[in-house]
């Protein structure tokens, strides 16, 4: 009996004891406990468990093809990324298909406009900066995030969390209003005009009412309260790109100074960030299809890759093709031939009772 299940015997812990105990029915001595991992049994050859990471062991040719159509077994099965992708406008998910679908998706899904528009002006900031800022060739998006460069309203537009800081510190937020005052006021300001026109029509007009009111009445907590709500409206697309920005910002190594990743970025096109396939789609698309590592940094690995069972990478296919190679990856003959023997075995016999001693 033991040579007979130990190759379908492949314990998993999120599977539970009774599915785990399942194939062992046959063995096990306690009359209650074998009844119930016989039904257990019955239950996983009849498909009534194939969320089970057991199902898929032994019947992979009848659970792989179930992950395309349900999504909550992709995931039990770690096959999510390959038949599944969220949809980025609604949070839903969509059936994946083949490299020129996702590759179309990709692109559909990109917002590029606002870090086309936001990129060159961070940049202009960062130039910006005196050499002898110690945060120049430092966390110096931090800071700004932080609120430490007054005299910029880049961290008013990309981060709304400042704006609702500066309210517990009426003093510290003057400057920022003011700064803000200047900007709706005029001057040259084409470049922020162009960030601020993704935000929906009407709002800069009441940002700006807000704003004046601020100034000539002076800055409060209550008025900054009223305030922040339209300014995160004006400013919402744009903050979307703000965690792909704050991304960059980390993925610069330690030996790299700011000025050598800027030009990764603005001078190589080099496809190593989610910022670089915001500004250069075409070119980063490209690589992303040929090269593991750089759809990896790039954060669209499963766009065009797919990973077997032991860890190696694999250009996606069709779903029917896709179907069939992740059955035969963890389809084995061992496995089927001891499952046909122990599905075909009779009933095992009873244990004989024990005598009674004489008294």
């Amino acid at each position: 009996e033991l040579k007979r299940v130990a190759p379908l015997f492949k314990p998993d812990l999120n599977d539970g004891v009774i599915i785990n105990s399942a194939p062992l029915w046959r063995m096990i001595p306690l009359p209650k406990w074998q009844k119930d991992c016989k039904g257990c049994w019955d239950k996983l050859v009849k498909g009534e468990y194939d969320w089970a990471h057991l199902a898929l062991h032994l019947w992979p040719e009848r659970v792989v093809p179930k992950c395309r159509k349900d999504r909550s077994l992709a995931i039990a099965h770690d096959l999510e990324e390959v038949f599944w992708a969220e949809i980025p406008e609604t949070g839903k998910h969509r059936h994946r298909g083949d490299v020129e679908l996702e590759e179309a998706e990709l692109r559909k899904g990109l917002q590029r406009k606002e870090a086309v528009a936001l990129v060159p002006i961070l940049k202009a900031f960062w130039d910006s900066l005196p050499t002898d800022d110690p945060n120049r060739d430092g966390d110096w998006l931090i800071s700004l995030r932080d609120g430490n460069y007054s005299q910029t309203i880049l961290g008013l537009i990309l981060w709304s969390d400042l704006l609702k800081a500066l309210k517990e510190n009426p003093d510290q937020a003057k400057p920022h209003i003011e700064t803000l005052a200047r900007f709706i006021q005029g001057g040259d300001q084409a470049d922020y005009n162009k960030l601020l026109a993704h935000g929906p029509v009407g709002a800069t007009a009441t940002v700006q009412e807000q704003v004046f009111q601020m100034i000539a009445q002076g800055v409060s907590s209550d008025r900054l309260d009223i305030m922040t709500e339209p300014f995160e409206k004006l400013t919402a697309n744009l903050r979307k790109t703000v965690p792909i920005i704050e991304a960059f910002a980390q993925s610069r190594p330690a030996d790299r100074s700011w000025s050598d990743h800027w030009s990764t970025l603005l001078d190589e096109h080099r496809p190593e960030s989610e910022l670089a396939l915001l500004l250069y789609p075409d070119e980063c698309i490209e690589a992303a299809r040929e090269d593991v590592e750089a759809a990896t940094h790039m954060n669209i690995i499963h766009s065009f890759w797919v990973q077997d069972p032991t860890g190696n990478w694999h250009t996606r296919l069709t779903p029917e093709e896709e179907i069939q190679r992740h059955t035969s990856w963890r389809h084995s003959p061992a496995v089927k031939a001891a499952l046909e023997d122990l599905l075909s075995a009779p009933a095992p016999t009873g244990a004989k009772k024990k005598r009674k001693r004489a008294r």
